[in-house]
């Protein structure tokens, strides 16, 4: 049976992390419906004003965000320790799984262009320890077809086999289809798939998808797309399992006593990760810098990792703490706090 398009989704513009633009597809109204995919952020300029200011320290949780990066780079540093460099075909994949820190920075190019998915991890692998894998281009496997090629970013096509998690199956390719050409896809009947076109317009069966859409297919054995624009066409494959399980973007996490919440104003944002409670300030005056105080997550790390210190504070989101302690990052255990005594916190 021939998949068909079930749900179609088109990006719109927006800005995020300390003011990249970007085009947001996928994201809160869309978790049912293109359920593992929890959100899919585009970039596409030739402008570096618009992505060099960058995502600066901020949390994930019970999730995995896979960022390609097909023109351009991305630099990622983690609370692990972690430091690398994708670009020009490369791929990030980082498990954030109980809690990790991390940042993105998107050094000047002739061209950004890639995509970063979230996909979510099942309710019984979230609390599982964060890790972080670097994918490089000379890594990825082209595979050629009359009519083009396909890039297996991960999982497996045929015989050709690319990076796996250990979390949730994920077949990842990026589908270079030249003008006029067709190509079909075999799928298993009940993998949950998705189509994005990063660039140019696509016919699956009788309907239009323009650049910039995300499609969600029905059930079936085989997807068939044809480029019916007047330039290549570069289409990314998304196939997983639906989890059909309760999404929470903030608030509780599941049982474990974890916390992710913001207070109403956007001024806090507090992560609690294996056991420590961490709070992150914005505007923090001298400790932090124009850029931090840009963003609506903090920087906690490199706003307090000057020197150690202690102070008391109120409960908060119903933990008490008589007081603060700030230790570098990169010490085991660490705990790192910022707290003013006027911000309130919604933790809903």
């Amino acid at each position: 049976m021939e998949r068909k398009i079930k749900k179609k989704v088109t990006g719109f513009q927006t800005q995020d992390g300390a003011g990249v633009k970007l085009v947001r597809v996928l994201g809160h109204q869309t978790v049912k419906d293109y359920d593992p995919i929890l959100m899919l952020d585009s970039f596409d300029s030739r402008n570096p004003k618009d992505y060099i200011a960058g995502f600066p320290m901020h949390p994930h949780r019970g999730i995995e965000t896979i960022s390609y990066v097909y023109k351009g780079q991305m630099m990622h540093k983690d609370s692990l320790g972690n430091s690398d460099t994708v670009g020009d075909g490369g791929v990030q994949w980082m498990t954030a799984g109980s809690g990790i820190l991390h940042e993105e920075r998107l050094p000047e190019s002739d061209r950004l262009l890639g995509v970063q998915l979230w996909l979510n991890m099942p309710g019984d692998r979230k609390m599982t320890p964060p890790a972080y894998h670097s994918i490089k281009n000379s890594q990825i496997e082209e595979i050629p077809y009359d009519g083009g090629k396909i890039r297996v970013l991960a999982g497996s096509y045929k015989e050709v086999e690319g990076f796996k998690s250990s979390h949730l199956p994920l077949d990842y390719y990026d589908i270079h289809i030249n003008q006029g050409a067709t190509i079909s896809v075999e799928t298993p009947r009940d993998k949950a798939i998705m189509l994005f076109t990063l660039i140019g317009e696509i016919k699956v069966g009788d309907e239009k998808v323009k650049e910039k859409t995300a499609v969600r297919l029905t059930e079936g054995e085989r997807v068939t797309i044809l480029n019916n624009g007047r330039d290549m066409a570069q289409v990314l494959f998304v196939s997983s399992d639906s989890l059909n399980e309760p999404v929470a973007w903030g608030g509780r996490q599941g049982n474990t006593g974890g916390l992710l919440c913001c207070s109403s104003n956007g001024m806090l944002t507090i992560l609690h990760i294996q056991g420590h409670l961490q709070i992150w300030q914005k505007g923090g005056g001298e400790l932090m810098d124009r850029q931090q105080q840009a963003i609506q997550t903090i920087d906690m790390n490199l706003a307090v990792s000057a020197g150690a210190g202690t102070g008391k504070t109120k409960v908060i989101a119903g933990y008490k703490c008589d007081e603060y302690k700030v230790v570098e990052e990169g010490e085991e255990g660490y705990s790192m706090i910022w707290m003013t005594n006027d911000v309130k916190i919604k933790a809903d």
